[in-house]
């Protein structure tokens, strides 16, 4: 009876020992956030198009296949578009209350029937410095005075 003791006891130690232990709960650790510059309600993700380049309303010839368009992403500070042939893509930075200033840019390089209109367009996003949103449209400027390039919005929320 003794040796039937110890054999239930080993069987029952034998099967705790077979139970699935939880691991513990490793704490995660955020990664610091910086401080970003708060960003007007519409500046991001809205698809901006383009209707005035220096100046000049821009018509969408029938031939067209894409209209010249911007597009700002909150994540990552990411810009993308198109000139009206070509697309594009960079990145972008907010400093102070209107200030924008665009990174490097890159783009695909099809030869199209307007390629100074695209010249002109990718000119005023690269140069702009300053941006308002008045209306439903963003306006890009150099300074406060020279205003380089407006657009229309449509949400893509």
């Amino acid at each position: 009876m003794k040796h039937f003791i110890w054999i239930i006891c080993i069987v029952l130690l034998g099967i705790s020992a077979c139970r699935t232990v939880k691991p513990a709960v490793q704490p995660t650790v955020e990664p610091a956030v910086q401080p970003a510059v708060q960003q007007p309600l519409g500046l991001t993700e809205t698809y901006w198009r383009l209707v005035e380049l220096n100046g000049e309303a821009i018509v969408k010839e029938p031939s067209a296949t894409r209209e010249a368009h911007i597009i700002l992403k909150k994540e990552g500070l990411k810009v993308n578009g198109n000139s009206g042939c070509n697309s594009f893509f960079g990145s972008y930075t907010l400093k102070g209350k209107h200030e924008i200033h665009f990174g490097k840019m890159g783009s695909t390089m099809m030869a199209c029937k307007d390629m100074l209109m695209e010249r002109k367009f990718l000119y005023a996003i690269t140069n702009a410095d300053q941006y308002n949103i008045k209306d439903g449209r963003l306006i890009l400027s150099k300074g406060t005075k020279t205003i380089l390039a407006k657009f229309e919005s449509k949400d893509l929320r």
